[in-house]
């Protein structure tokens, strides 16, 4: 199990029109254990990956900004 998640930023949902569709609260923790043997409340799957990355991943506007706020503090 994930240790306690702490509130982290609230960043903008885009739709694809570009059109801002609302707020999304997210949430991070700390966790060095198997992602493949974390049981998923949402989604299908989990991995581990570098920031170098995410470049290449397709995913929402909203989880990019948000992988690219977290990288920004911890390089702070």
């Amino acid at each position: 199990m994930v240790p306690v998640l702490e509130p982290f930023s609230v960043v903008e949902s885009v739709g694809p029109d570009g059109r801002a569709k609302g707020l999304v609260q997210v949430f991070r923790s700390r966790w060095d254990g198997d992602a493949a043997g974390l049981t998923l409340s949402e989604g299908i799957m989990l991995h581990w990956f570098g920031p170098e990355i995410v470049p290449r991943l397709r995913m929402s506007p909203w989880a990019r900004e948000a992988i690219r706020l977290d990288q920004a503090t911890a390089l702070a």
